[in-house]
């Protein structure tokens, strides 16, 4: 099991990431309108670089997954 520095042993990460590759018809322009209004751009990744942000950490539940499916 990796450990992280800082994060008690026995702590979870959860992660909130917009996916380019899930429901990129509702996805992409609803980023489109955020990015016109918002300071701070929104970066859409493929799930397959979201799935780099957990390397060497034991995944638990259904995983990475849409939101809607934990």
């Amino acid at each position: 099991m990796y450990r992280c520095p800082g994060v008690p042993s026995g702590s979870y990460l959860v992660l909130l990431h917009a996916a380019s590759d899930i429901q990129p018809e509702v996805v992409i322009p609803g980023m489109d309108l955020s990015n016109r209004v918002s300071s701070t751009p929104l970066s859409l990744r493929p799930g397959e670089q979201v799935w780099h942000f957990f390397g060497g950490l034991d995944l638990v539940g259904p995983s990475l997954v849409p939101l809607g499916q934990w």
